[in-house]
C-alpha cells in the first residue's frame, strides 16, 4: 500500500544538521536480523490488537476491497509478515527510501541553521 515515511527528532538549533546527517545515514544504512525480528513481531503483535477494535476490522476490509486483496488476505497477514526475509526488505527499502530525493523539512532559526543544512542540497526558506 503506498503512504509516507516520516523520521523525527526535537533538537536545538545547530544539532537539526546532525539529526538530519543520523536520519539519512539510517536510511542508507543496513537493517540487522535483530531489528527486523522486533520490528515484524511489533506490526504482529499491534494487528492481533487491532482486530478487537471494530472500527480497525473495517478498516482492514476497506483495504482488502480497495487494493483487491484475496478474501483470505487479513488472514494469512500474520504468517506472511513472519516469513518476510532481510533481504527483501533490504531490497525494498533500496528502491523506496533513497535518501537522495528524501524531502527534508526543519523548522528553526534560519540564520542560525541555513549554512549547517546546505550541505544536504538547496534550502528554500518558507515564513508562516
Amino acid at each position: 500500500m503506498p503512504g509516507t515515511l516520516r523520521i523525527g527528532a526535537e533538537v536545538r538549533g545547530r544539532e537539526a544538521a546532525l539529526a538530519v546527517a543520523a536520519a539519512l545515514d539510517e536510511l542508507a544504512g543496513a537493517v540487522s536480523a535483530f531489528e527486523i525480528d522486533e520490528a515484524k513481531g511489533a506490526v504482529i503483535g499491534q494487528y492481533a490488537l487491532r482486530l478487537e477494535q471494530p472500527v480497525q476490522v473495517i478498516g482492514y476490509s476497506y483495504l482488502r476491497f480497495r487494493y483487491g486483496f484475496s478474501s483470505d488476505y487479513w488472514d494469512r497477514f500474520p504468517e506472511k509478515m513472519g516469513a518476510v526475509s532481510a533481504s527483501e526488505i533490504q531490497a525494498l527499502a533500496q528502491k523506496y527510501m533513497n535518501p537522495a530525493v528524501a524531502q527534508i523539512a526543519v523548522v528553526g532559526d534560519a540564520a542560525r541553521i541555513r549554512a549547517d543544512l546546505a550541505k544536504f542540497g538547496p534550502v528554500e526558506m518558507q515564513t508562516l
